[in-house]
């Protein structure tokens, strides 16, 4: 839960590392909807807290902002106005959520059409277009931040837009994206690792589409690589292009929607899927087996009916079963209270054994309050952050140990010795939603031999592995490794620190870890 209690995280889509923006689907508790959250994780004593702020203000800006290739911003949560202090949270963006998949995920079965990855493209090079008229900049640069809608269209799912981005920054964007659609690489800095990276040529610009793909006609092969090096001049690609105008046009020019109908059958699966809307449109005209053997429509998933549903024979024989072993229970019910009433008034047989009224029932004062976190109950976590270690160790994965799945892992980088000399440790820091005494710790999916050590922070940014407290260690043994907690001490932040990494399948050293448990053994305080 993030926002103090009013957001519930449901799936973690994935991270901008460049500026620590974590995004995650969650749902709103006061509203009862789906939203998008851009999480900016970090402590405000931190360098970054001003970049973080700075993003904010401009998400602040974009809010009256609406156009189909965005997602209307809903709420911007700074520290201290709507994010608690244990978070680990500098602030969060929440825009309405976006159904459909991930523009990841769109190519993973390969490139698209060109025709269709030009019709794609266009609502999200209008919001460029028109939010640069307005003034603002999106921040459409990084391709986590981009959904496909079940209509076929890309969109910005999550506005938040680093500190530094430009309109160039826009622009870009919408060129690696068309990149992106047409090669299935990305070609810019900071993309997620799962992609692979666009190749570049002698000069630095990026390889053309056209030349990884023949297909691809030459107007999108050639606005791609314009759009990626705007200040660049050549005699094969021309000047470099500065707006989204520009690209819309082109794309306009080239779109068709034959092709972008066909494309909608790699969306529409996962876009309906665990969908809870009702169903619109025209019934199936499927027919479905009646009672007596004749046809029937399937009926509707209706809120009212003005006439009473007639039952067809199956539904009458359940009917009547129901009934008699309704009867049979009733009576049961009815001898076992008479046998009850007689033992009260005669008093003999067992009597009645409930509490007694008036008196005292201990059974129920020694019942502590259910609203009260008990001892040996699961803490429940925030977002983890590196801490004493470079941002090679992955900063990316972190979600991946708190988000309930032990087979999705966070892995370090791999070394030749199970810890180099010039690395003291590779470590994490947690903030716990309620500080207090723990009990013990678990990590599932652990790399055999690992050892770790289990410490204490008072603070979200320690500046280091001294300004923590040691409160236990252990080795790995494979599978599950869980680490008892004797001591204590009031924990606010929790440190996972890695001393020695185990051996990956091709000898190296290298740690995997896929979820990590918490456990109190007092009341928080």
């Amino acid at each position: 839960m993030l926002g103090e209690g009013r957001y519930r995280l449901l799936s973690f889509v994935g991270i901008d590392a460049r500026c620590q923006a974590q995004l995650w689907r969650a749902r709103d508790a006061a509203l009862g909807r789906e939203v998008a959250l851009t999480v900016f994780v970090g402590s405000p004593a931190e360098s970054k807290a001003g970049k973080a702020d700075k993003s904010l203000e401009r998400a602040m800006q974009a809010a009256g902002f609406t156009h189909p290739g965005m997602s209307r911003v809903l709420d911007v949560l700074v520290f201290g106005q709507g994010v608690g202090e244990t978070e680990g949270v500098l602030g969060m963006v929440v825009a309405e959520w976006t159904k459909g998949t991930d523009l990841v995920d769109l190519v993973g079965d390969g490139p698209l059409p060109p025709a269709a990855a030009a019709q794609l493209l266009q609502p999200l090079a209008g919001a460029v277009d028109a939010a640069h008229r307005a003034g603002l900049v999106l921040g459409t640069d990084h391709p986590q931040r981009i959904r496909v809608t079940p209509e076929g269209h890309l969109r910005l799912a999550f506005p938040g837009p680093r500190p530094e981005t430009t309109e160039s920054d826009d622009v870009k964007g919408l060129g690696a994206s068309l990149y992106l659609l047409l090669t299935g690489r990305w070609a810019l800095e900071g993309g997620p690792s799962s992609l692979r990276a666009a190749p570049v040529g002698p000069d630095g610009t990026v390889v053309a589409p056209r030349t990884l793909r023949p297909t691809v006609p030459l107007e999108l092969s050639t606005v791609a690589v314009r759009s990626l090096s705007p200040d660049s001049v050549s005699e094969t690609t021309g000047g470099g292009i500065r707006t989204g105008a520009a690209i819309l046009q082109v794309l306009q020019q080239t779109g068709t929607d034959e092709t972008h109908t066909n494309v909608l059958a790699r969306i529409a699966p996962q876009a309906l899927a665990g969908s809870q809307s009702p169903p619109t449109g025209p019934l199936p005209t499927q027919q479905l087996p009646g009672g007596n053997g004749a046809a029937q429509q399937p009926r509707p998933q209706e809120l009212w009916r003005d006439e009473d549903p007639t039952p067809d024979g199956e539904q009458k024989r359940k009917l009547r079963m129901g009934m008699a072993a309704l009867g049979a229970a009733t009576g049961i019910v009815l001898l076992w209270l008479g046998a009850q009433v007689v033992g009260v008034v005669t008093g003999s047989g067992s009597g009645w054994t409930g509490p007694k009224l008036g008196g005292d029932n201990p059974s129920a004062s020694n019942q502590p309050a259910s609203n009260q976190p008990q001892p040996g109950a699961q803490v429940g976590l925030g977002a983890p952050a590196l801490i004493a270690t470079d941002d090679k160790e992955h900063p990316e994965k972190l979600p991946l140990l708190i988000d309930g799945k032990s087979n999705t892992k966070w892995v370090s980088q791999w070394f030749l010795d199970p810890m180099p000399t010039s690395k003291p440790g590779i470590g994490f820091l947690i903030p716990l939603k309620d500080a207090g005494s723990l009990s013990k710790v678990t990590l599932e999916g652990i790399t055999k031999d690992t050892k770790v050590e289990i410490r204490s922070s008072d603070s979200a940014s320690p500046g280091g592995i001294d300004g923590t407290r040691k409160l236990a260690e252990g080795t790995a043994g494979g599978g599950t490794l869980e680490i008892p907690i004797d001591a204590k001490d009031q924990v606010k932040y929790l440190v996972i620190w890695i001393v020695q990494q185990g051996k990956n399948g091709q000898g190296q050293y290298q740690t995997e870890i896929g979820e990590i448990k918490v456990f109190r053994s007092a009341s928080p305080a």
